[in-house]
Formats: structure tokens, sequence, C-alpha cells
């Protein structure tokens, strides 16, 4: 939750850092808890002149109260002269009673009598009836309202739960509607393929993925959504204000490059997109920029080399342009190509 801390005035008018702390208490036990430390710079603007140090009145009170408490003796004056005897008062009251006195040692105990006659035995009762067996309901309401357990009230509790009762995410399975339509709460759901039809952030592998997401609503009906890929690690952030403007997906912890251009000692990727139709335009876009030693390939110009092993290299300008570089393993010819809302011819 948040905490609203409200700064006095007179503490705004000083530059410097104020440093503060935060206290749960609870008012039925006087107890408290140390929940957090934190603080807050006030800045000088240049604007206004700086302000002298404030003094406040309540706060020297205290200081002189406690000045002259440990310092009673400076502040004493001389002793005066003793004076004279005042008549004698009134005789006082007569005292309570004093304590009693500490009980006495016990006796020794006396010799033992003799044993008394045996009494004669007593008249067998008569046996009782069989009771019935128990019955709430032959009980009266008052003998009801003693054994029924009473629930606290309920009335001032929050009206919906964010997780489930063992405290897990609520499953969705597979979403169906547009993430903003959720209610608040913590969720747990399978995002489609066509994750636009639910307005959610793509995969970068254009798959669909198992997410995590957090609803929370603000004042005015703002709703703010937090979105986790479980598999990539992927946060996405956004926030839909009260008059429906939706701001679109964020990426809270971006990972620095989308792709790698070769693996991480620099030598050329090997697997992955070993077979290519060159002639495919939307089969180029969807393989990521980068090196790769790639195997049998289709839409090659005629007048190549047919042996199997290529060095294939791809790179993006923008969403619309890449180029192809393509080279035979065993050869010095490297072809170019463009792909520009339609595949350009093969350059030499």
């Amino acid at each position: 939750g948040f905490v609203r801390y409200i700064i006095p005035e007179y503490i705004t008018k000083h530059v410097g850092q104020m440093q503060c702390k935060l206290f749960l208490e609870n008012p039925e036990n006087n107890d408290s808890t140390h929940v957090a430390n934190f603080y807050f710079t006030v800045n000088d603007s240049g604007i206004t002149k700086s302000v002298g140090k404030e003094i406040r009145v309540e706060l020297l009170d205290d200081i002189v109260e406690k000045v002259m408490k440990d310092n009673v003796d400076i502040f004493k004056g001389p002793k005066g002269d003793t004076g004279e005897q005042g008549p004698a008062g009134q005789d006082g009251k007569d005292g309570k009673n004093g304590i009693n006195g500490i009980d006495g040692i016990n006796g020794n105990p006396g010799p033992q009598g003799p044993p008394g006659r045996d009494g004669k035995d007593g008249v067998d009762g008569q046996d009782g009836s069989d009771g019935k067996s128990f019955d709430f309901e032959s009980l009266t309401e008052e003998q009801k309202a003693e054994i029924t357990p009473k629930l606290p009230d309920f009335s001032n509790w929050q009206q919906y739960q964010f997780t489930n009762s063992d405290g897990t995410r609520k499953w969705l399975g597979t979403l169906s509607q547009p993430i903003e339509t959720l209610e608040p709460g913590l969720y747990e759901c399978s995002i489609p393929s066509d994750y636009k039809s639910v307005n959610a952030p793509a995969d970068p592998s254009g798959a669909g993925y198992i997410a995590e997401i957090n609803v929370t609503k603000g004042q005015s009906g703002r709703k703010h959504i937090i979105l986790i890929h479980n598999y990539q690690n992927d946060i996405w952030s956004k926030t839909i204000h009260t008059d429906g403007d939706d701001r679109g997906w964020v990426a809270v912890n971006p990972q620095g490059q989308k792709y790698k251009l070769t693996n991480d000692d620099g030598t050329n990727f090997s697997k992955g997109y070993t077979t290519i139709n060159l002639n495919n335009e939307d089969e180029i876009k969807k393989i990521p920029p980068g090196i790769r030693y790639i195997t049998k390939t289709t839409g090659l110009p005629t007048d190549v080399s047919s042996t199997n092993g290529w060095l294939f290299k791809l790179v993006w300008s923008d969403s619309q342009l890449s180029t192809i570089y393509f080279q035979p393993y065993n050869s010095s010819q490297l072809l170019q190509r463009v792909t520009y809302n339609g595949l350009s011819e093969w350059r030499y």
C-alpha cells in the first residue's frame, strides 16, 4: 500500500536532509514495529533568500525546563533566616492497628482414639428413566445461542480477494478478454499467440506464453497493469487513465540489444534456420538479424554453385528495409539482395 506523509511547513523552510523512521502501531496493546527508514532532502531553490534557523517557543519551554532541573543548585537563591516556631497543631488521628504477630508453633498431635462402629447400609435408590439422545432442534433459543460460535463482523472487510484462499494467483486459463478489462487482482494465464486479440505484449518468437498479471486501481478509476513473461522474465507495464487513454506497454527491464549477431565467442550461428527460401519476403522477415551457417537453401540464382553450406548475413535497417549477404563457404563470390516492399534482384 501507500503511506501519505504530510511535511510541516516549518521543516520545508530549511535546506538539508531529514532522516525519518516508519513505525506500525497497534493501539490495542501499545505495541509497535519498526518497518523502514527513509529520508528526503529539501533543496535551496536559489530564488528566495535563505531563511535563518527557526526557533519554536514550545521547544524552548522544554529546553529551559530541562536545564533548570539539571542545574537546580545554580538557580537557587541565598538561604533565608530561620523563622520563629509556629503554634502546635492539633493531634493527628490514631494510626491503624499494627500487623498481627506470627502464629505460634502447632503442638504435637494427640493419641489416636478407638475406631467407631460401622453404620447400617442405606436403601438402594430407584433406577432413573432413560434420557433422550441430544437433539439440537429441541434446545431453547438461549441454549442454541450459547453453543453457536460467534463470527466477527465482516461488513468492513475487502469485498473481493486478490488471490485464492491459499495465497496462489487466480488461474484464468487461456486469456480470452482484453487485459485492461480485468478487475483488480493477481492472475496467471496463458497468452495466445494471437496476442493482439487480448492487447498483450508480443513474445519475441511470436508464440503464446504463460504470464503473471497484476492489476490495481487508483483514484478516479485509473488502472495500472504489470505483466511478467514467466519463461523470458520480461516485464511490461502500462497505465490506463480516467478518460480511457491507454498509453500502451512499456518494457520495464529491457535486456540491452534484442538480438545477438554472433555466438558469444564471435563464431557464426550454426543452428536454426537451416532451410530458407530466399524468394519469400515474409519468410525472410521472420529471421532475426545475424550471421549464420545454413544449408538446403532455395531461391538462389541458377548460376550459383549448388554445393551445400553457405554463409548467410541478414541486416535490418528498419521495419521494411533489410539486406541479405550470401556467400558459398568454398567461394569468394558474395551476393546481395534487398527487401523493401518486395525483393530486389541479386547483385554480385
